[in-house]
């Protein structure tokens, strides 16, 4: 089962980023299959492992992919202290081997899906 290769709220005019997203999204949405697109891209109130899908899906694409936290507020509509506050606490809780070796395996994910993808070979 894979999801849309377009996560619209934060597509632009790049098709690279476009692929690095769409990478990150699918990574992390194999971690958390039970989601659907919209919970994880905008998690209520209250749902803490929405909340941690987003902020693994915030940390990859700042850390693993390098792109601006700024750029990211604009595209996601997201907010850039709340970009920042994810990527915090991501590095927090990758404080426990366990949680960073869980996590890197996403990260990983990610790097893998976006060297596939059609962007890379075109």
């Amino acid at each position: 089962m894979s999801k849309p290769a377009a996560v619209s709220p934060w597509m632009t005019s790049d098709p690279r980023i476009n692929a690095q997203i769409d990478a990150a999204f699918n990574a992390v949405w194999s971690a958390f299959p039970y989601f659907e697109l919209s919970e994880i891209l905008f998690p209520r109130r209250g749902n803490c492992l929405a909340g941690l899908a987003r902020q693994c899906f915030l940390h990859i694409l700042v850390n693993t992919f390098r792109l601006p936290k700024k750029r990211l507020a604009v595209w996601g509509n997201a907010g850039l202290p709340k970009i920042k506050s994810a990527c915090r606490s991501i590095e927090r809780r990758r404080q426990s081997d366990r949680f960073a070796d869980w996590f890197d395996a996403i990260a990983a994910d990610a790097a893998r899906r976006f060297s596939k993808s059609e962007y890379v070979h075109g």
